[in-house]
């Protein structure tokens, strides 16, 4: 019975693995770009600064919990296109990043580090009166996206706990996220190591 159970279990244990090092992969690009550039991290500060001092959320959330992102809403109901990245190697590095500290055509809004990234979503829906229908069956859902590289944050996975991504810099205080509608096609047919960016 256990040598069954490992048969079964052992390919999910690679699968897991594979797609762990293919997110690491893809946020150590992005990390490595803005930490190469002092400006960038002066305008991540002054941007953070600036989101703090209007951001949008549930009064219940401590202030010791909160963490701050800007949000870019969706223009219209439409899915967007994406690319779906399934190997390592597929990854373009990027060349250099600029960060614009205003809050222009932004959100600032501020969530809990202890909720899931699914109840994150919501909430940044009701602060910036975004349609969610995520937990109902529907065409397209809403995900959440990296604007500097596109990133798509945790595609399939909505359980994932914000404390989790900011431990990994998955995310990090101050980004700026654009939360956008995708194919539900898209994201049923995605394999479990797969990442997703947004297509301009």
């Amino acid at each position: 019975m256990a040598a069954k159970i490992e048969q079964f279990e052992a390919p999910r244990r690679q699968f897991q693995e594979a797609n762990k090092h293919l997110q690491e992969k893809i946020t150590e690009n992005i990390r490595k770009a803005l930490q190469s550039s002092s400006k960038v991290k002066t305008a991540s500060k002054i941007h953070l600064m600036r989101i703090k001092q209007k951001a949008l959320g549930p009064k219940s959330v401590s202030s010791s919990d909160r963490v701050y992102f800007s949000i870019k809403k969706p223009l219209n109901l439409e899915p967007k296109k994406v690319e779906i990245i399934e190997n390592i190697n597929n990854i373009k590095p990027i060349e250099s990043v600029t960060l614009d500290p205003e809050l222009k055509d932004t959100v600032p809004v501020f969530i809990s580090t202890k909720w899931s990234l699914g109840r994150a979503i919501d909430s940044i829906c009701d602060s910036c009166n975004i349609k969610n229908e995520n937990n109902k069956a529907g065409n397209t859902k809403l995900r959440l996206f990296r604007q500097l590289d596109g990133y798509c944050i945790s595609p399939l996975k909505m359980d994932v706990d914000i404390s989790e991504l900011l431990s990994k810099e998955v995310l990090l205080e101050g980004d700026k996220l654009v939360i956008e509608y995708i194919d539900s096609k898209v994201i049923s047919s995605l394999h479990e190591t797969a990442q997703i960016f947004l297509v301009e």
